[in-house]
């Protein structure tokens, strides 16, 4: 009989948003969490100070808008699945399901060390429609 040593264990943390479920599976010494996003949701336009992030797709697309250290607006679309993309930190960003899609996406952001007060939001999250194209960075 195997027997398991159960301390440490980490057990996810569900945490339902307006754009959809976040499972936080660990959060130190880096962290995952699988993400599902609801079509015609978008998640705030934020930046993290210290956090860099990897988003991984599995399902669906993933529209990711940026706004680079130059203040260039580009938009990252990612529709195949293992498709991935970086986001630095002081990177404003948000992201959503594209145009016309019904299902939910699903996809893996593996970061840097998650501080919960390490988001800084320029507009909350909700219905789709807040694109970067008239935000101009403060600096």
């Amino acid at each position: 009989m195997t027997h398991f040593d159960l301390q440490g264990l980490f057990m996810p943390e569900i945490d339902n948003k307006e754009w959809g479920i976040e499972t936080i599976i660990c959060r130190e010494p880096h962290a995952c969490k699988i993400m599902k996003l609801f079509p015609k949701q978008q998640v705030s336009l934020h930046w993290h100070i210290s956090k860099t992030e990897t988003f991984v797709l599995i399902k669906g697309g993933l529209e990711i808008e940026i706004i680079n250290q130059k203040g260039e607006h580009s938009i990252i679309h990612l529709t195949t699945p293992l498709s991935s993309i970086t986001i630095k930190k002081n990177t404003p960003h948000t992201f959503y399901c594209p145009e016309g899609q019904i299902e939910d996406t699903i996809f893996i952001e593996a970061s840097t060390r998650d501080f919960k007060d390490d988001s800084y939001r320029v507009y909350p999250s909700g219905p789709k429609g807040k694109g970067l194209a008239n935000w101009r960075s403060p600096n």
